[in-house]
């Protein structure tokens, strides 16, 4: 089951705001094969404040408006407290560079700023949807660095958002302790040259030295890279049309923009919170 990331938007509100509501991109749900080369990355950011009555609205013009960042699709709002909400931001900057650009704005009205890592799982046995959201409630309540969770029972994956603090493994015992059982979620990729000039000879040796992969197999003239989600702290941003493909950092294998111009991914992003078609 091949899947892929979309994500959010973020909050800064003053009460009485009434800017115009701007229309959000959206992510692709794919199957796309898009060129990599890119400049720019999803983060996730998480903003606890008040988000009631129309305030999660002004919120996300304000992030647009005033501080000029690009936010995609809707935020996930956590399962247990109604002023926490994760956010995804496409961005050049790095996270510093943003909090320190928003977080004095953000104090003033009352809201605070944390910069989040995503873990995707999978069920492995079949169980309800009520039956998720109970055992995620009891992780969120249990566990303060958990800001987040996002499930699609369609397509059987769980996402959870949370700090550096706490890391992925741990992260699985928290859930395995509510009695749910999950695995990590792997998601595959297929990477292709776009290019003549360009090989795949001792690139699969490369990918399972440097990424967090299941497993890579060579495909044709492609490599398949199964990949893990876990503690991630950014996507790449990538383009299809109008829509933002979300697709996992693979800069530590090819490097980041122009090199890695010439390479081209084909990936899904259903199944991932955030995603719009």
């Amino acid at each position: 089951m091949s899947l892929l990331p979309t994500l959010l938007a973020l909050p800064l509100v003053l009460s009485g705001f009434t800017g115009p509501l701007t229309a959000l991109p959206q992510f692709s749900g794919g199957p796309n094969k898009v060129a990599l080369g890119a400049e720019e990355s999803l983060i996730f950011l998480g903003l606890q404040g008040d988000y009631s009555g129309e305030l999660e609205l002004q919120v996300r013009d304000r992030l647009s408006e005033e501080f000029g960042l690009q936010v995609v699709g809707s935020p996930v709002a956590s399962l247990t407290d109604k002023d926490k909400r994760v956010w995804a931001i496409r961005t050049t900057e790095d996270f510093k560079s943003i909090r320190k650009k928003l977080l004095r704005p953000l104090k003033k009205r009352g809201y605070s700023l944390e910069e989040l890592r995503a873990t995707a799982f999978s069920p492995i046995d079949r169980v309800s949807g009520s039956a998720i959201k109970a055992a995620m409630r009891e992780v969120e309540r249990a566990d303060k660095y958990v800001w987040a969770s996002y499930m699609d029972f369609r397509e059987g994956t769980i996402w959870v958002f949370h700090e550096d603090r706490l890391k992925s493994e741990k992260l699985l015992d928290r859930i395995r302790n509510t009695r749910l059982k999950v695995a990590f979620y792997h998601h595959e990729i297929q990477l292709e040259p776009d290019s003549p000039d360009l090989r795949l000879d001792g690139l699969a040796e490369s990918a399972k030295e440097k990424l967090d992969a299941l497993a890579v197999t060579g495909r044709d003239n492609a490599l398949v890279i199964d990949l893990y989600l876990r503690d991630v702290d950014s996507f790449l941003a990538l383009d299809r049309g109008r829509h933002t493909v979300a697709c996992p950092d693979l800069s530590p294998l090819l490097g980041r923009g122009r090199k890695a111009a010439g390479w081209a991914v084909v990936l899904e992003n259903r199944g991932y919170p955030f995603v719009d078609g």
